[in-house]
Protein backbone atom coordinates (compact mmCIF):
# COMPACT_ATOMS: atom_id res chain seq x y z
CA UNK A 1 0.00 0.00 0.00
CA UNK A 2 0.77 3.46 -0.65
CA UNK A 3 1.35 5.07 2.75
CA UNK A 4 0.49 8.46 2.33
CA UNK A 5 -2.18 7.79 -0.01
CA UNK A 6 -3.62 5.00 1.92
CA UNK A 7 -3.88 7.50 5.35
CA UNK A 8 -5.58 9.63 3.20
CA UNK A 9 -8.37 7.09 2.57
CA UNK A 10 -8.36 5.90 6.31
CA UNK A 11 -9.28 9.82 7.29
CA UNK A 12 -11.83 9.89 4.78
CA UNK A 13 -13.51 6.94 5.70
CA UNK A 14 -13.73 7.44 9.19
CA UNK A 15 -15.20 11.15 8.55
CA UNK A 16 -17.69 10.01 6.16
CA UNK A 17 -18.85 6.97 9.08
CA UNK A 18 -18.95 9.43 11.48
CA UNK A 19 -21.21 11.62 9.45
CA UNK A 20 -23.19 8.47 9.32
CA UNK A 21 -23.99 8.80 12.91
CA UNK A 22 -24.86 12.66 13.06
CA UNK A 23 -21.14 13.15 14.26
CA UNK A 24 -18.72 16.63 13.12
CA UNK A 25 -15.99 14.76 11.36
CA UNK A 26 -12.68 15.52 12.98
CA UNK A 27 -10.19 13.34 11.33
CA UNK A 28 -8.54 11.18 13.75
CA UNK A 29 -6.73 11.51 17.25
CA UNK A 30 -2.82 11.03 17.52
CA UNK A 31 -3.64 8.05 19.43
CA UNK A 32 -5.66 6.52 16.83
CA UNK A 33 -3.11 7.58 14.05
CA UNK A 34 -0.13 5.45 16.03
CA UNK A 35 -2.24 2.29 16.53
CA UNK A 36 -4.21 1.52 12.99
CA UNK A 37 -2.11 3.77 10.52
CA UNK A 38 1.90 2.75 10.99
CA UNK A 39 0.16 -1.01 10.35
CA UNK A 40 -2.37 -0.59 7.92
CA UNK A 41 0.22 -2.62 5.26
CA UNK A 42 -2.46 -3.12 2.30
CA UNK A 43 -5.77 -0.67 0.72
CA UNK A 44 -8.24 -3.58 1.21
CA UNK A 45 -8.02 -3.54 4.94
CA UNK A 46 -8.69 0.55 5.04
CA UNK A 47 -12.54 -0.10 5.46
CA UNK A 48 -12.35 -2.32 7.96
CA UNK A 49 -9.95 -0.48 9.78
CA UNK A 50 -11.98 2.61 9.61
CA UNK A 51 -14.86 0.60 11.34
CA UNK A 52 -12.33 -0.61 13.89
CA UNK A 53 -11.80 3.26 15.19
CA UNK A 54 -15.63 4.14 15.51
CA UNK A 55 -16.00 1.14 17.17
CA UNK A 56 -13.06 2.23 19.89
CA UNK A 57 -14.98 6.03 20.05
CA UNK A 58 -17.92 4.26 20.21
CA UNK A 59 -16.77 2.13 23.32
CA UNK A 60 -14.91 5.20 24.75
CA UNK A 61 -18.19 7.28 24.79
CA UNK A 62 -20.46 4.63 26.26
CA UNK A 63 -18.05 4.17 29.51
CA UNK A 64 -18.47 6.86 31.77
CA UNK A 65 -16.05 9.55 31.75
CA UNK A 66 -13.83 7.74 34.79
CA UNK A 67 -13.29 4.73 32.90
CA UNK A 68 -12.29 5.97 29.79
CA UNK A 69 -8.62 6.01 30.59
CA UNK A 70 -8.57 2.41 32.22
CA UNK A 71 -10.54 0.98 28.86
CA UNK A 72 -8.07 2.96 25.69
CA UNK A 73 -5.09 1.36 28.17
CA UNK A 74 -6.47 -2.06 27.47
CA UNK A 75 -7.74 -1.49 24.04
CA UNK A 76 -4.33 0.12 23.19
CA UNK A 77 -2.98 -3.43 24.99
CA UNK A 78 -5.18 -6.06 23.12
CA UNK A 79 -4.14 -4.17 19.40
CA UNK A 80 -0.72 -4.79 20.15
CA UNK A 81 -1.11 -8.15 20.90
CA UNK A 82 -3.53 -9.05 18.33
CA UNK A 83 -0.56 -7.63 15.66
CA UNK A 84 2.72 -8.60 17.49
CA UNK A 85 0.90 -11.49 19.48
CA UNK A 86 1.46 -12.86 22.62
CA UNK A 87 4.87 -10.58 24.59
CA UNK A 88 6.30 -9.29 27.58
CA UNK A 89 5.55 -6.28 29.29
CA UNK A 90 9.05 -4.94 28.51
CA UNK A 91 8.51 -5.26 25.04
CA UNK A 92 4.76 -4.12 24.87
CA UNK A 93 5.78 -0.86 26.21
CA UNK A 94 9.00 -0.72 23.28
CA UNK A 95 6.57 -1.05 20.51
CA UNK A 96 3.98 1.17 22.00
CA UNK A 97 7.26 3.40 22.03
CA UNK A 98 8.07 2.43 18.62
CA UNK A 99 4.15 3.28 16.86
CA UNK A 100 4.07 6.58 18.84
CA UNK A 101 7.38 7.53 17.67
CA UNK A 102 7.08 6.60 13.93
CA UNK A 103 3.37 8.10 13.94
CA UNK A 104 4.88 11.29 14.97
CA UNK A 105 7.41 11.11 12.33
CA UNK A 106 4.77 10.42 9.56
CA UNK A 107 2.80 13.38 10.79
CA UNK A 108 5.47 15.23 9.97
CA UNK A 109 6.17 14.30 6.83
CA UNK A 110 2.56 14.21 6.10
CA UNK A 111 2.16 17.76 6.71
CA UNK A 112 4.91 18.64 4.29
CA UNK A 113 2.50 17.69 1.47
CA UNK A 114 -0.02 20.47 2.73
CA UNK A 115 -2.99 18.03 2.56
CA UNK A 116 -2.88 17.02 6.17
CA UNK A 117 -4.28 19.88 8.21
CA UNK A 118 -3.83 19.13 12.61
CA UNK A 119 -6.57 20.03 14.74
CA UNK A 120 -7.75 20.60 18.06
CA UNK A 121 -4.86 21.72 19.93
CA UNK A 122 -2.80 19.49 17.84
CA UNK A 123 -4.96 16.32 18.82
CA UNK A 124 -6.33 15.20 15.82
CA UNK A 125 -5.28 14.81 12.02
CA UNK A 126 -7.88 15.72 9.18
CA UNK A 127 -7.88 16.80 5.73
CA UNK A 128 -6.80 20.00 4.95
CA UNK A 129 -10.05 21.91 3.96
CA UNK A 130 -8.37 24.31 1.63
CA UNK A 131 -7.03 21.80 -1.06
CA UNK A 132 -10.49 19.76 -1.11
CA UNK A 133 -10.61 19.95 -4.79
CA UNK A 134 -6.92 17.93 -5.15
CA UNK A 135 -7.35 15.69 -2.01
CA UNK A 136 -11.06 14.74 -3.87
CA UNK A 137 -9.50 14.05 -7.27
CA UNK A 138 -6.78 12.26 -5.81
CA UNK A 139 -8.68 9.85 -3.62
CA UNK A 140 -10.92 9.24 -6.83
CA UNK A 141 -8.08 8.55 -8.96
CA UNK A 142 -5.75 6.60 -6.52
CA UNK A 143 -7.17 3.84 -4.07
CA UNK A 144 -3.95 3.47 -2.38
CA UNK A 145 -3.05 0.10 -4.03
CA UNK A 146 0.76 -0.58 -4.44
CA UNK A 147 2.34 -0.13 -8.18
CA UNK A 148 4.12 -2.95 -8.87
CA UNK A 149 7.60 -2.68 -11.31
CA UNK A 150 8.56 -5.54 -13.99
CA UNK A 151 12.00 -4.97 -12.91
CA UNK A 152 14.30 -2.64 -10.30
CA UNK A 153 14.92 -0.54 -13.54
CA UNK A 154 11.93 0.14 -14.04
CA UNK A 155 11.06 1.40 -10.88
CA UNK A 156 14.51 3.40 -10.84
CA UNK A 157 13.10 5.27 -14.06
CA UNK A 158 9.83 5.80 -12.42
CA UNK A 159 11.32 7.78 -9.19
CA UNK A 160 13.95 9.94 -11.06
CA UNK A 161 11.30 11.09 -13.72
CA UNK A 162 9.74 14.41 -12.55
CA UNK A 163 7.10 13.94 -14.58
CA UNK A 164 5.57 10.88 -12.79
CA UNK A 165 3.34 10.25 -11.61
CA UNK A 166 0.57 12.63 -13.28
CA UNK A 167 -1.37 14.37 -11.01
CA UNK A 168 -4.84 14.12 -11.46
CA UNK A 169 -5.69 17.76 -10.72
CA UNK A 170 -3.15 18.80 -13.46
CA UNK A 171 -6.30 19.53 -15.59
CA UNK A 172 -7.63 22.86 -16.93
CA UNK A 173 -11.15 22.25 -15.12
CA UNK A 174 -8.99 21.36 -11.91
CA UNK A 175 -6.90 24.44 -12.20
CA UNK A 176 -10.23 26.81 -12.63
CA UNK A 177 -11.72 25.10 -9.42
CA UNK A 178 -8.57 25.30 -7.36
CA UNK A 179 -8.33 29.34 -8.73
CA UNK A 180 -12.64 29.98 -7.82
CA UNK A 181 -11.86 28.42 -3.96
CA UNK A 182 -8.83 30.61 -3.55
CA UNK A 183 -10.56 33.85 -4.54
CA UNK A 184 -12.97 32.89 -2.58
CA UNK A 185 -10.88 31.94 0.87
CA UNK A 186 -8.86 35.31 -0.01
CA UNK A 187 -12.24 37.58 -0.29
CA UNK A 188 -13.57 36.11 2.78
CA UNK A 189 -9.48 37.12 4.50
CA UNK A 190 -9.98 40.64 3.02
CA UNK A 191 -13.64 41.10 4.35
CA UNK A 192 -12.81 40.06 7.79
CA UNK A 193 -9.45 42.24 7.33
CA UNK A 194 -11.00 44.92 5.76
CA UNK A 195 -8.43 44.95 3.47
CA UNK A 196 -8.83 46.53 -0.12
CA UNK A 197 -10.53 43.66 -2.31
CA UNK A 198 -7.82 42.15 -4.33
CA UNK A 199 -7.86 42.20 -8.51
CA UNK A 200 -8.31 38.80 -10.52
CA UNK A 201 -6.66 37.75 -13.58
CA UNK A 202 -8.78 36.42 -16.39
CA UNK A 203 -7.41 32.34 -16.61
CA UNK A 204 -9.30 31.41 -19.13
CA UNK A 205 -6.16 31.85 -21.40
CA UNK A 206 -3.23 30.37 -19.67
CA UNK A 207 -1.35 28.18 -20.52
CA UNK A 208 -0.80 25.43 -18.16
CA UNK A 209 2.42 26.94 -16.38
CA UNK A 210 0.52 30.42 -16.33
CA UNK A 211 -2.56 29.15 -14.52
CA UNK A 212 0.32 27.22 -12.11
CA UNK A 213 1.94 30.53 -11.67
CA UNK A 214 -1.39 32.15 -10.62
CA UNK A 215 -2.51 29.66 -8.49
CA UNK A 216 1.11 29.98 -6.42
CA UNK A 217 0.39 33.54 -6.28
CA UNK A 218 -2.63 33.04 -4.43
CA UNK A 219 -1.44 31.23 -1.40
CA UNK A 220 0.76 33.25 -1.32
CA UNK A 221 -2.00 36.11 -0.95
CA UNK A 222 -4.00 33.83 1.18
CA UNK A 223 -0.97 32.85 3.37
CA UNK A 224 -0.40 35.95 3.91
CA UNK A 225 -3.56 37.62 4.98
CA UNK A 226 -4.01 34.27 6.95
CA UNK A 227 -1.31 35.21 8.70
CA UNK A 228 -2.40 38.67 9.43
CA UNK A 229 -5.76 37.44 10.69
CA UNK A 230 -3.97 34.82 13.47
CA UNK A 231 -1.71 37.67 14.27
CA UNK A 232 -4.69 40.17 15.11
CA UNK A 233 -6.63 36.82 16.72
CA UNK A 234 -3.54 36.47 18.80
CA UNK A 235 -3.52 40.05 20.25
CA UNK A 236 -7.32 40.32 20.76
CA UNK A 237 -7.29 37.66 23.17
CA UNK A 238 -4.03 38.80 25.33
CA UNK A 239 -6.03 42.51 25.34
CA UNK A 240 -9.19 40.50 26.89
CA UNK A 241 -6.85 38.79 28.91
CA UNK A 242 -5.31 41.81 30.92
CA UNK A 243 -8.72 43.27 30.54
CA UNK A 244 -9.82 40.63 32.56
CA UNK A 245 -7.03 40.96 35.08
CA UNK A 246 -7.58 44.46 35.32
CA UNK A 247 -11.18 43.42 36.93
CA UNK A 248 -9.51 40.85 38.95
CA UNK A 249 -7.47 43.68 40.34
CA UNK A 250 -10.25 46.19 40.64
CA UNK A 251 -11.96 44.03 42.03
CA UNK A 252 -9.20 42.63 44.76
CA UNK A 253 -8.53 46.50 45.60
CA UNK A 254 -12.18 46.97 45.79
CA UNK A 255 -12.80 44.19 48.08
CA UNK A 256 -9.72 45.43 50.35
CA UNK A 257 -11.15 49.05 50.99
CA UNK A 258 -14.43 47.60 51.74
CA UNK A 259 -13.35 45.78 54.21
Amino acid sequence: MKPFIGTLHLIDRVNNLEKQQDRKPKGISRDEFALFAPVLVNHDQIFDTAQQIIEFRNRLQDEPVKNRLKVSITYKLDRLTEFFGSTSESAQKKFVKNLFDYGDNAIRYFRLTGFINIRGNGFYIDLEPRRSVELEALLKSDNGESIEFASREVFQDFISNPSTPSLPWDTADKHEAIILNLRSSIQDLELKLKESISSTLDYSLMTTEERLNYIASLRERRLSLMEIWQQRQSRDVGEIKLYIEAIKTYSTLNNDLSS
